[in-house]
């Protein structure tokens, strides 16, 4: 490599490399690799800032393809001031079944369908299992949220009080594995079609194996605050607090508002 002289006697000496000159200073390997890695980021992420992303986690079922996708919430200020979730739109756990076309190699996205679950009912699941509980929600997309959430993640189709229910339908199989189906059904009848003019869609249906369904009750737990806005608002809430607290005139005086509320 490169020489440098030495300022005082003149001599050129070798330069070191980086690690070497790291290990003489009593650094740590562990140490010179988070550098890089963070260099590494830096150089990566420095030209453009990154806006979206799109959290999602696939399972490939013999007939059909499990996809889980985040809706996150949308949040609203109140009084100028204040940041609240908007309660008519929640954050929801996406649940979208896309069947395999006749190659078996391609989807047939046209005809997948979705099921975007609630706050309670990512909870609901999480309860139930893995422990030996089926799990039915019916989605009824002509009453009240129900049909705000249809026409925002459903098929497209217009909903009416024709359109039949969607059903999702949760149940453990053997060695831990989980069945996890969607299908139209109309007074109890499955395999309906939306409308006069398309053909039905499902049942469709992927069967989740053990570990699979490991990592998507973690995705569901982990997600549980996020998708209820407490994370995101907890984090500003304590911000806030921070800043307040390192701000002389804007400390809190317990002397003059009084004891701390417990």
């Amino acid at each position: 490599g490169p020489q440098d002289p030495d300022p005082l006697t003149g001599v050129r000496r070798k330069r070191l490399p980086l690690m070497m000159m790291m290990m003489r200073q009593g650094g740590s390997r562990s140490k010179l690799l988070t550098l890089l890695g963070r260099n590494t980021l830096v150089r990566g992420f420095s030209t453009r800032e990154i806006t979206r992303a799109y959290p999602q986690f696939s399972v490939h079922g013999e007939e059909a393809l499990l996809a889980i996708k985040m809706i996150a919430p949308t949040f609203r200020v109140v009084r100028g001031e204040s940041l609240v979730v908007d309660q008519a739109r929640r954050g929801r756990l996406l649940l979208e079944l896309s069947p395999r076309d006749s190659s078996g190699s391609g989807f047939r996205w046209s005809d997948q369908i979705r099921f975007a679950l609630s706050v309670e009912e990512v909870g609901l699941i999480c309860s139930k299992l893995p422990q030996q509980h089926d799990v039915e929600i019916i989605r009824q997309p002509f009453l009240g949220e129900d049909r705000d959430i249809e026409q925002q993640y459903g098929s497209g189709e217009p909903v009416t009080n024709q359109t039949p229910d969607k059903v999702l339908r949760v149940t453990p199989g053997d060695a831990g594995s989980v069945a996890i189906s969607l299908d139209f059904e109309k007074d109890g009848v499955g395999g309906q079609s939306l409308s006069d003019d398309t053909p039905a869609s499902g049942p469709l249906s992927v069967v989740v194996q053990a570990g699979e369904f490991e990592v998507i009750l973690a995705i569901m737990k982990d997600s549980l605050p996020a998708l209820a806005g407490w994370t995101q608002l907890m984090n500003v809430s304590i911000q806030n607090a921070v800043t307040q607290s390192t701000t002389p005139s804007t400390s809190f005086d317990f002397a003059r508002r009084g004891s701390v509320p417990f």
